[in-house]
């Protein structure tokens, strides 16, 4: 369409599979992270797949210190 992409956020990326279940999980994701890497050339930063909702500020300065923590 167009569309200028400066910036992508990936969440709930499976990081360190510790069964069957997510390990093929993130065998799934890294094809569409792959196809992401391919048709965007904007900065890309990946939230994990966190075991524990998002909810409060705590947990919001967590999400925010991983998504700019390069600038």
């Amino acid at each position: 369409y167009g569309l200028a992409v400066d910036n992508i956020i990936v969440n709930q990326v499976v990081v360190d599979p510790d069964s069957e279940f997510l390990r093929r999980k993130a065998d799934m994701q890294q094809r569409y992270i792959s196809d992401i890497s391919a048709k965007c050339d904007g900065n890309r930063r990946m939230l994990p797949l966190f075991p524990y909702e998002i909810k409060g500020l705590d947990r919001l300065e967590e999400v925010a210190a991983l998504l700019f923590r390069d600038g």
